[in-house]
């Protein structure tokens, strides 16, 4: 099995067509980014209209997306190089709206949770296939470091699928703390 075979077209296209009707839902769907889509048309559509809400614009049609698509290479060689394959692919998007958008958060939400699923599911599969390949690194035996280092791929693949906040590692505080607890001691250091 591959990894590409992990993903929901229709759930993705789902997503995309939603917004283009209410793109106010894409509040409800904080943690999914461009990027955990399979379909890079798909992720570039959405973060189009992700950008759109950003700056207060709640009406998506057919020439802001063209606009903002437009403003980055990366998306406009995505999209098929030029504005008319851009609009061309939207277009294919809003013919479709009846087909695949829903009209409910709780529906909109499910779709979400399927493509940020499916990307993490992927994410993780590729990050497993290189961790094996450490350790069948003959010539490393620190298991210190490929602990860490294990550990650290991990949490960093949880934070960009699971939460957008920064968490604050133990390690961070325990001098704060340790301070306090000095702080707190009797004159004879009890």
């Amino acid at each position: 099995m591959k990894s590409s075979s992990i993903h929901d077209i229709k759930a993705e296209r789902g997503i995309i067509c939603t917004l283009l009707s209410y793109p106010h839902f894409i509040l409800n769907s904080e943690n999914l980014k461009a990027s955990h889509f399979y379909d890079k048309k798909n992720g570039s559509m959405y973060w189009a209209i992700q950008e759109l809400v950003k700056k207060g614009i709640d009406k998506i049609d057919s020439l802001s997306l063209i606009t903002q698509l437009s403003s980055r290479n990366g998306t406009i060689k995505v999209m098929g190089g030029n504005n008319d394959a851009i609009e061309k692919e939207i277009q294919g998007f809003i013919c479709d709206k009846k087909e695949f958008g829903r009209s409910t958060v709780e529906e909109y939400k499910l779709l979400a949770n399927q493509v940020l699923a499916n990307g993490f599911k992927r994410a993780m599969y590729e990050v497993m296939g290189k961790i094996q390949n450490k350790c069948l690194d003959v010539s490393n035996d620190d298991i210190g470091s490929l602990n860490i280092e294990i550990m650290d791929t991990i949490n960093n693949l949880a934070i960009d699928y699971i939460t957008q906040e920064n968490i604050d590692y133990f390690g961070r505080k325990v001098d704060t703390l340790w301070q306090n607890i000095e702080s707190k001691r009797n004159p004879d250091g009890t």
